[in-house]
């Protein structure tokens, strides 16, 4: 019998607790792979505006897995590339900008 999972979409600022849970998991995740903030928690300035897609075991109570995303489009509007975070790692021309 499969394992009941559910998905649960939360915005960064809005779920706090759950947004310094990720944070805490992610540290964790980036550790065991040489990587990571050094800090409790890998938390960054994304991740208040980003969306956060949540998978949950609902047998087990605990999340199994997440991944942060954002509407581009608007993001652009209102921040720019600056508010892309794949833009802190790839270069992205102004092109990628919608014209006004």
């Amino acid at each position: 019998m499969a394992k009941p999972f559910s998905f649960i979409a939360v915005r960064g600022e809005a779920r706090a607790p759950i947004l310094r849970e990720l944070g805490r998991l992610r540290e964790i995740a980036f550790r065991a792979v040489g990587e990571g903030s050094g800090r409790r928690r890998d938390l960054d300035s994304y991740d208040d505006d980003y969306y956060h897609l949540v998978l949950w075991d609902e047998e087990e109570l605990e999340i199994v897995g997440a991944y942060r995303f954002i509407p581009t489009a608007p993001q652009l509007a209102s921040k720019g590339l600056a508010g892309i975070y794949s833009n802190s790692l790839f270069h992205y021309d102004r092109d990628m900008t919608p014209n006004p």
